[in-house]
């Protein structure tokens, strides 16, 4: 008989004998004559470098299993693919180093029933049933697990929004729904600052621009304060929010500018 066990991060396949003991992969071969789609498959999975045999198993790396096509998954006796939603949401103040994602898995969300569900790696147990999560479901759930679980002096504003970037970009996938604080509020951490020069009152103005929708917001944030600041947070329309995060050399150069405009404006 032809099973396969959930490891989280890889599935092992594996054949059993009448007394249900593990037959060794040595002797697989004997097994073709039942087998031959399924030993097809792990065989070239095996030789892309994406399974490895081992005494008595074969196993497949998860994200290989994840993108396996659907007759695949059928020949290899795999579950279908979860067809409902996962609905994340916030716990506590976004900049603050309390806060958490919050997720669950919905007939439909957000206002569906929330199903009671087991998950151990990429299978998910509704009830007794089982599925596979897509790619973005999985990767999903791992990184807010992984986020919920530092420590809050690992937690803090720049953390958390880089977070949610990547949630926000793995959620573009069907199936995935961010509730509407979440969605909302954009994180932006740019690779380049543009310097723009402008004569405004007779006076030379050294102007910090971004290549993003609503460039003007992170200008005139700038311009507030004599300080740099790790991160500048400005509104946007229909209550969106935006948050530019900077590295420590964009810090340092935009701190120049401060000081070569301060000198300008003087002399």
């Amino acid at each position: 008989m032809f099973k396969y066990n959930n490891e989280i991060l890889s599935v092992e396949f594996y054949f059993v004998d009448l007394e249900q003991n593990k037959i060794s992969v040595s002797n697989w071969h004997m097994l073709e004559a039942e087998y031959l789609s399924q030993l097809a498959i792990l065989n070239e999975l095996h030789d892309n470098g994406s399974a490895e045999f081992t005494e008595n198993s074969c196993d497949v790396n998860i994200f290989t299993i994840l993108k396996l096509s659907d007759i695949d998954k059928l020949i290899l006796g795999l579950p279908d693919f979860y067809p409902y939603e996962i609905f994340v949401e916030s716990d506590g103040t976004l900049t603050q180093s309390t806060f958490k994602f919050k997720y669950g898995f919905y007939d439909f969300a957000p206002n569906g029933t929330r199903l009671k569900t087991e998950r151990k790696g990429a299978i998910l147990k509704v009830e007794e049933n089982e599925y596979l999560l897509s790619v973005h479901q999985y990767l999903i759930c791992e990184a807010i697990d992984e986020f919920n679980n530092l420590s809050e002096t690992e937690k803090g504003s720049t953390v958390n929004l880089k977070k949610l970037s990547e949630i926000k970009m793995l959620s573009t996938e069907n199936g995935l729904v961010l509730e509407k604080f979440l969605n909302n509020q954009e994180s932006f951490i740019p690779e380049k600052i543009k310097l723009d020069l402008d004569f405004n009152n007779g006076q030379l103005e050294i102007i910090p621009t971004l290549d993003i929708e609503n460039y003007i917001g992170f200008t005139n944030s700038f311009d507030k304060l004599p300080i740099i600041k790790d991160m500048y947070a400005f509104s946007g329309g229909e209550g969106v929010t935006t948050r530019v995060i900077l590295s420590e050399n964009q810090k340092s150069e935009l701190s120049k500018v401060k000081k070569k405009e301060k000198f300008l404006i003087k002399n």
